[in-house]
């Protein structure tokens, strides 16, 4: 799920070699294709997708109680998370924000037991996922200072004319590539 802290690995047959050199050829490849924006549209939806389940894994991660354990996201929310065009940023606040309130539901003893707590806790990912998507408000918090910068949304960067910045605040899209 989590693909953005994994090792980066590349699949290429008789390749071997270390992050410069496998990052660089990728970016050779890639100034060689003449499709260089969609894919970097693609990388980029990708990317902002991958921040929900990033996010997700690190804050989850700080729970010790047994019922995240043995939480598991559900297969249509995933299809939602995966079809919703919202920028990393919010992304980031709907895993945030739905850990934090069940874990709060769960320690304030409004839980009936542990299925209950997980069950709240797929109504505060649609609700989460429901307000990044409907509201006229933005919730979301920037990217904090410390927070690494992803090789993807470097090379993207360097391909085209966008920011890192630009990739964590807006909404993917060909208009910003194109500038």
């Amino acid at each position: 799920e989590s693909y953005l802290n994994a090792p980066f690995e590349v699949n290429i047959i008789g390749f071997t070699g270390d992050r410069t050199i496998i990052l660089s050829v990728l970016h050779e490849e890639l100034l060689r294709r003449s499709d260089i924006l969609e894919v970097c549209l693609n990388a980029w939806k990708s990317l902002s997708y991958s921040y929900f389940y990033s996010s997700y894994e690190y804050y989850s991660g700080n729970v010790t109680d047994e019922w995240i354990q043995e939480y598991e996201i559900p297969e249509d929310f995933r299809k939602k998370i995966s079809g919703a065009k919202l920028n990393c940023r919010k992304f980031s606040y709907i895993a945030f924000s739905a850990v934090k309130n069940a874990v709060s539901f769960h320690h304030m003893g409004e839980s009936t037991g542990n299925s209950h707590t997980r069950n709240m806790m797929t109504y505060y990912l649609k609700k989460y996922l429901n307000l990044a998507e409907t509201s006229p408000n933005d919730y979301s918090k920037p990217r904090m200072e410390t927070a690494p910068i992803f090789q993807v949304e470097q090379l993207i960067s360097h391909v085209t004319s966008i920011t890192p910045e630009d990739i964590y605040n807006l909404v993917p899209s060909l208009n910003f590539l194109d500038q």
